[in-house]
């Protein structure tokens, strides 16, 4: 008895000692003024921005553990009822069509419409028939690690017949808290986890903060891009495997590269990344390298599988981009947009096309000739300048509506090719006012911004895209009182058009403290919408002026 109140003595004498240590400790750096925030891993979830004509819409994406990866939201302009890209499939597979499925980021989630879409298109017309169909579950900020668990999860279920995989851009960029994407799996299935009150207070101790400093100071590999160089030939080997046993041939697409200067800056936690990483610090070098390490990666896995091809989507845009640099395409046709990496509408046009041919020569070699005939056939080129015109692309629109003349004499095709370049040429005035001056254009500052998208006010007073895109330039530079004196030439011709930009007028006004102007409009809004709780609740708060 007495050896056991001996040995809980002793214990207790070493817990007393251990904690008046650490409660020393803990003093110590808090009198010395000692404090370390470290880098905590947030699970960052995208939203989806598109343009449908000059109106950009924005769709919410939400994370769907286990595992770091998200999916969009249902259901929506662009979305099926699985959150893929629309048209979409059905649940169970028509045996008479080849699915074909495709995986990576926004550059192949996005586009109206999307290459995948495009290129299914081409290879239907040239069967004559809806002999393919395609499952497009590419999700924007998807990594090779998303589109792996996206694979397993949602694509396979649904029997692809054949799997195309494009990806390279957020595989070697960081994210702002600098872990990679792995590190969050165990973060994001467990959002108990996630939002423990315990882990926020053990990182106010100054002892727990001190532990974090000593561990990233040891820490050599941080901050580290989402998907490192090994782990993205891990995930694509792993993609690889997981086809081999399903019996779906896989086509891997290299990533292409802007010929373009200057490139976007990058912040200095990525500059000191990729120093490490790569040895430099200069960004087109770092592009440069990036670029080739990870076609390496997919070449090398390419070459390991006989059930896998290579689409050499790099060589072809380069030689698009040599034919554009000497005048093939005409002025103003973009290949690549100015974040340098994702396609224009034209050269997304163009990856289709080479796709489809790239497609039906490993699994519909019937076809090859009938894409090709398509393909350099006048009403296709008329089709194009008809989806350009639409889109506000007129420059496109009218290098299709030439090309479709010089293809056949006949008096319909020449009458309808120019009455589509006469539309692309009415466009150009509006779309360059647009492109310059919506949020992320060209001009260079707010007012300049401002002058060019009211002057595309005054070209189309019922454009609904051009309000929300003078509403977002004045919020992003703090400006908000003026959009709405910005957007008097609105003539809103639906009442739904009418009840958005109500709604810019509404918050322009409460931002310049006009408490009149902003009742008006709310009263206006709750007459059209007797449910709408922000306006009710800024008339409640306005009534006393």
């Amino acid at each position: 008895m007495r050896r056991q109140e001996s040995w809980v003595q002793r214990v207790g004498l070493g817990l007393a000692v251990a904690a008046l240590f650490f409660a020393a400790a803990e003093g110590l750096l808090r009198l010395n003024g000692f404090r370390y925030a470290p880098p905590v891993k947030v699970l960052e979830v995208p939203t989806v921005a598109d343009y449908i004509g000059t109106y950009e819409h924005y769709w919410p994406t939400h994370l769907t553990p286990p595992g770091y990866v998200w999916r969009t939201e249902p259901n929506t302009k662009i979305t099926d009822a699985h959150g893929f890209r629309r048209p979409g499939v059905a649940d169970r597979k028509d045996p008479a069509k080849m699915r074909i499925a495709f995986l990576g980021g926004s550059t192949t989630q996005g586009g109206y419409p999307a290459y995948p879409e495009r290129t299914i298109r081409l290879l239907n017309e040239a069967a004559g028939r809806q002999r393919f169909e395609h499952l497009n579950a590419a999700c924007s900020s998807y990594s090779t690690h998303q589109s792996l668990l996206a694979l397993q999860r949602w694509v396979l279920p649904l029997k692809p017949d054949v799997l195309l995989v494009y990806h390279g851009w957020n595989d070697g960029y960081l994210q702002s808290d600098g872990y990679s994407d792995r590190e969050k799996d165990p973060l994001a299935g467990d959002a108990a986890l996630a939002a423990s009150s315990a882990l926020t207070w053990l990182r106010q101790w100054r002892l727990t903060q001190a532990l974090g400093w000593l561990v990233r100071r040891l820490d050599r590999t941080w901050p580290r891009p989402r998907v490192g160089e090994r782990a993205f030939a891990e995930n694509l080997r792993h993609i690889a495997e997981i086809c081999r046993r399903e019996g779906v041939p896989l086509v891997l697409l290299t990533r292409p590269a802007t010929r373009l200067r200057p490139l976007p800056a990058l912040d200095e936690m990525s500059l000191t990344a990729y120093e490490r990483l790569l040895g430099t610090r200069d960004r087109a070098a770092i592009y440069t390298r990036l670029h080739a390490r990870q076609n390496a990666v997919i070449r090398r896995i390419a070459a390991a599988y006989e059930h896998v091809s290579l689409a050499d989507a790099s060589a072809f845009l380069d030689d698009i981009q040599a034919r554009q640099r000497k005048g093939a395409y005409g002025d103003h046709i973009t290949i690549f947009q100015r974040d340098a990496c994702h396609l224009g509408d034209f050269a997304n046009q163009l990856l289709a096309e080479f796709l489809a041919r790239e497609l039906s020569a490993r699994f519909a070699p019937e076809l090859e000739a009938g894409i090709s005939a398509r393909i350099n056939s006048p009403t296709y080129a008329l089709a194009l300048a008809a989806e350009f015109n639409a889109a506000l692309r007129p420059w496109e629109a009218l290098y299709q509506a030439r090309k479709a003349q010089t293809r056949s004499t006949d008096p319909e095709i020449q009458a309808r090719g120019a009455a589509l370049a006469e539309e692309a040429a009415a466009n150009m005035e509006f779309a360059t006012l647009f492109y310059e001056g919506r949020w992320g254009g060209s001009a260079p500052d707010f007012e300049s911004k401002i002058e060019k998208l009211r002057r595309c006010q005054q070209l189309r007073p019922t454009d609904l895209g051009v309000c929300l895109q003078i509403f977002r330039v004045c919020l992003y530079v703090d400006q908000l009182p003026v959009a709405a004196a910005a957007m008097n030439l609105f003539q809103p011709n639906t009442l739904a058009a009418r009840y958005e930009w109500l709604e810019f007028v509404l918050l322009s006004h409460m931002a310049g403290e006009r408490h009149q102007a902003a009742a008006r409009a709310a009263a206006e809004l709750l007459r059209l919408n007797p449910e709408h709780q922000g306006a009710r609740d800024i008339l409640d708060r306005v009534r006393p002026y």
